[in-house]
């Protein structure tokens, strides 16, 4: 389903968090292809929502493909599914997916032991090739001057039993053009307002409003589509860690190569207002696989440069490598500094290497895969919507290598293990095992259960974590999600012991086809005080 926790309650600031997203790459499909494809219908924070959900044949964690005039662009994992729409996180952008694109994925539904596909599973897309290298449904084109998008509705209470209430109203609008007035021009605008009510214990009451601009630009783009032009707020996925900016991005795409330039400024980093503080410019090119490739690869190189209040801010240069085919996905990035001015005068050497990312994954057997990597990056940018116990345990041990095996394409079965060695500040050498296993599509109703236990234990501190969640599907239209779990962690140094629980049950309701309801509520408890949570949205894509 598509938990509320991932629809945006403007908690999606831009943080520096951690992130796992590349480490539970999925491994290639062994069995016969049975390809669809449907359509982007948005983008929100860091999440691509797609209009294919558990009723067309997806299942979380399945990869999907973004194909623009033919070609891959993006590569996609599906986090959170309702019946008819997928919520996925970004696993590798070559250009930044818009509403009207198609991705394809692989339909379990038809799914067949390796030999001949199902009559009519299996068509030829542009560039003659799908997810892993097969060939797909045809693609169909977006039409021509039409406006797409998504219009939300939220509604937030937090409630912490005497010490306060929290009550947030909020809407969110997401529009994306194409062909605007029938010439080359793009249209994207990504704006959330919110209205915040803060009641604290004493009866003292505040309020507050916020409105935010994600993205406010217009691209131009020839005939051919090789060459575009983009102003406005944006971002720019192949320029490594460079994330939103105000000035324009100019890109050359070709069969072979791709290449680009930007110039620009950060946004006020709170309310994300025009700032002229941190100017920066950047370029990069790009090489990946040819037209019709079964497997696909890109390397890409380049440089970002940024000055603060006229001084040097940060400069680096970088490489990232990415490959994929039906068996073994690799990623790789590499950011080096070059210091300079008042840097160099407090003695940092001329060059740094920073922030490596290494990630592997590759299919060992027809149900088992095996991973792998390593990441020492100091900071990563999330987009986080919701919090959990669960999500903040796992930011907390990012840094380090990890390896582990997963067990897959299983009838009603899914299974995996990781071990990390990780470094987090002030506790050094914490050593972490992961076990997960879910149980899924039983029966008429679609049961699903699942549960993850963890440890990690290191320096004296040593921190247990359990949870669990249940799906059903009552209705073809309707899917319910009960889920919590507990936390609780030791520290033998200085004698402290502190534990926590937590209950959740949630709804995703498709009232008409593009609209959706979704209602949640969670219950937390912890050393100091209990906590309640009631949340509900109401959203609309067009």
């Amino acid at each position: 389903m598509i938990s509320p926790r991932m629809v945006p309650k403007d908690r999606a600031t831009i943080c520096l968090l951690a992130t796992l997203t590349l480490c539970g790459l999925a491994a290639a499909n062994p069995c016969a292809s049975a390809p669809a494809s449907a359509g982007v219908s948005q983008l929100s924070g860091g999440m691509v929502y797609v209009e294919a959900g558990r009723k067309d044949g997806l299942l979380e964690g399945d990869t999907l493909i973004v194909i623009r005039a033919g070609m891959p662009v993006a590569w996609l994992r599906a986090a959170y599914l309702a019946s008819h729409r997928a919520a996925c996180d970004t696993l590798r952008l070559l250009s930044l997916p818009k509403a009207g694109d198609m991705a394809q994925f692989t339909d379990r539904r038809l799914l067949t032991p390796a030999g001949p596909a199902l009559p009519g599973a299996a068509g030829a897309s542009p560039s003659g090739t799908g997810i892993n290298g097969v060939s797909a449904a045809p693609i169909r084109k977006p039409s021509l001057s039409r406006l797409k998008g998504r219009v939300g509705l939220t509604y937030l209470l937090v409630d912490t039993d005497g010490r306060g209430r929290l009550s947030q109203a909020a809407v969110d609008a997401r529009v994306f053009g194409t062909h605007l007035w029938g010439a080359p021009l793009d249209w994207t605008a990504d704006v959330r307002t919110r209205r915040v009510s803060y009641d604290r214990a004493g009866g003292v009451t505040t309020a507050e409003g916020l409105t935010r601009v994600y993205r406010f630009n217009m691209s131009g783009y020839d005939a051919s589509g090789h060459y575009f032009v983009t102003l406005g707020r944006q971002t720019a996925s192949a320029l490594a860690s460079v994330s939103i900016f105000d000035g324009a991005l100019a890109e050359a795409r070709g069969r072979r190569w791709n290449s680009g330039l930007f110039v620009g400024a950060q946004p006020e980093p709170t309310r994300l207002g025009l700032s002229s503080d941190i100017m920066e410019m950047g370029a990069y090119v790009e090489y990946h696989q040819p037209e019709g490739s079964e497997s696909h690869w890109s390397l890409t190189g380049g440089g970002v440069s940024s000055r603060q209040a006229g001084s040097a801010n940060r400069d680096f240069t970088f490489a990232q490598f990415y490959y994929t085919d039906g068996g073994l996905s690799l990623s790789a990035s590499q950011e080096i500094d070059v210091n300079r001015g008042w840097k160099r005068d407090l003695g940092e050497p001329l060059l740094s290497p920073t922030s490596t990312f290494l990630s592997a994954s590759a299919r060992v057997a027809p149900h088992l895969s095996a991973r792998g990597g390593y990441d020492n990056r100091r900071n990563v940018r999330l987009y986080r919507d919701y919090i959990t116990p669960e999500t903040a345990f796992d930011d907390r041990f990012r840094r380090g290598a990890w390896a582990g095996l997963s067990l897959e394409q299983i009838p009603h079965l899914r299974a995996g293990a990781d071990l990390r060695h990780s470094s987090i500040a002030a506790i050094e050498n914490v050593n972490t095992w992961a076990a997960s296993a879910e149980i899924y599509q039983l029966w008429m109703l679609n049961l699903a259960v699942r549960a993850r236990l963890s440890r990690a234990s290191g320096a004296g501190i040593a921190t247990n974590l359990a949870v669990y969640g249940f799906g059903l599907d009552p209705l073809p239209v309707l899917h319910l999600e009960l889920g919590g779990g507990t936390r609780s962690t030791a520290n033998t140094l200085f004698g402290i012991n502190d534990s926590e629980t937590w209950q959740s049950g949630s709804m995703d309701l498709s009232l008409v086809r593009r609209a959706y309801m979704n209602l949640s509520f969670e219950s937390h408890h912890d050393g100091l005080a209990p906590s309640k949570q009631v949340y509900s949205s109401l959203s609309w894509t067009y």
